[in-house]
């Protein structure tokens, strides 16, 4: 019962989308829950270093907001963890009712339903269920979340509160390297916790989905999940 405990508690964070992010059973949870290993400690050299919007150009792209998340039935991204035991975890899109889809996520732990809506300006997380083990169909449950993952506009310095939590878009044009390959023009977008000290980053590369996420403790340890394989279909 611990050990599915502490895998709920920590999906919350990562996902995504999460992509995320990256993950957990309440949204309101701003650390990580202990671990039975001891996170990796903030030393610089597998960090994606955090995102200046000074160092970018303040264009907007005037993209389709659904592309930084692509959701169609039988899309799948498998994600390498560091820094917690259940930091690695896939996620797959399994069913879909009009604009409204289902991404099932298994971390070793357990595995958690969440219902996204897609709009023309935003992709907002309407519905998480932990411990869904039998794939089951959750479409028409009764929200009881609302989480922005990413809205309109696209571009440095956008800004939007969710859950009571503050969103970011830090870059635009991001350059991020992980096991399944490298990826320019990513957008990181940056998501703070109302309390505490701890923040995580999400970067998404248009029409493949999160490509990494970078969960930081009030210690400025760092929990990661970076892409290891996807597919994406067209």
């Amino acid at each position: 019962m611990k050990k599915v405990y502490r895998s709920t508690m920590i999906m919350s964070l990562i996902i995504v989308m999460s992509i995320l992010c990256i993950s957990c059973t309440s949204t309101k949870t701003n650390t990580p829950p202990v671990v039975t290993q001891p996170p990796v400690i903030n030393d610089g050299e597998n960090q994606t270093p955090d995102p200046d919007p000074e160092n970018n150009i303040p264009e907007e792209k005037a993209d389709d907001v659904s592309a930084y998340f692509p959701m169609k039935v039988g899309n799948l991204w498998e994600y390498k963890g560091t820094g917690n035991e259940y930091a690695a975890y896939t996620q797959e899109v399994l069913y879909q009712k009009d604009n409204k889809y289902q991404i099932m996520i298994s971390n070793g732990g357990t595995v958690m339903a969440n219902v996204y809506e897609v709009s023309k300006d935003k992709i907002v997380n309407t519905y998480r269920e932990a411990e869904n083990y039998n794939n089951k169909n959750v479409l028409n449950k009764k929200t009881n979340l609302n989480i922005v993952m990413i809205q309109l506009p696209i571009k440095v310095g956008s800004k939007w509160t969710s859950e009571e939590n503050n969103y970011e878009i830090m870059d635009i044009n991001k350059k991020v390297i992980v096991p399944a390959g490298t990826f320019e023009d990513c957008i990181a977008v940056k998501e703070v916790f109302k309390e505490g000290s701890s923040y995580q980053i999400f970067y998404y590369k248009k029409d493949i989905g999160l490509i990494k996420s970078e969960f930081f403790t009030d210690q400025q340890d760092i929990i990661s999940s970076e892409l290891e394989s996807y597919k994406i279909n067209k």
